[in-house]
């Protein structure tokens, strides 16, 4: 079975290094919290080329070894991108953890099969976590942020937050 260790910080300060089975990768498509924001994604997919979803939200199931912790990805073709997402690490029913991940794609193959494009790069997840029970109480104040690397330098690529 395919494993992700994480180091999970606490509100106290505290700090404890776990290791995560992942039997099962689930990612959910087209969300968002209005109509308006699934709107939106849907608009500038299609300008692409990438058909509008059947149902909202749309669920897959990936192979599980596609999640990872590394931080290199290797590019398969020009049109590929990632989005900040959160991610909910799942140990067992009373250990849920939250960390930030990527949902890496290739928008040419979404061209043809959205589940094809999602399962041509690994889904990268951040080497800490928080224990969702910890968080749930200011979720909506949550910042995601991810950067990239141009010509050697870290670039803020995207920031949002989970309201």
């Amino acid at each position: 079975m395919h494993r992700l260790n994480v180091t999970i910080e606490f509100k106290n300060g505290n700090e404890r290094d776990i290791e995560i089975a992942v039997s099962d990768l689930v990612i959910f498509v087209w969300t968002g919290r209005t109509t308006d924001v699934i709107k939106k994604e849907v608009e500038e997919l299609s300008r692409i080329g990438i058909s509008g979803p059947k149902n909202v939200p749309e669920i897959y199931v990936l192979q599980p070894y596609l999640v990872t912790t590394s931080n290199y990805i290797r590019r398969v073709s020009d049109l590929h991108s990632g989005e900040v997402e959160y991610v909910l690490l799942i140990k067992n029913e009373d250990e849920v953890y939250v960390t930030v991940g990527s949902d890496h794609t290739d928008r040419e193959a979404e061209r043809c099969s959205l589940l094809a494009g999602k399962h041509m790069y690994p889904k990268i997840v951040a080497r800490r976590a928080w224990a969702l029970r910890e968080i749930e109480d200011h979720w909506d104040e949550l910042i995601l942020r991810s950067w990239i690397l141009e010509n050697d330098t870290k670039v803020l690529y995207q920031e949002g937050t989970t309201k």
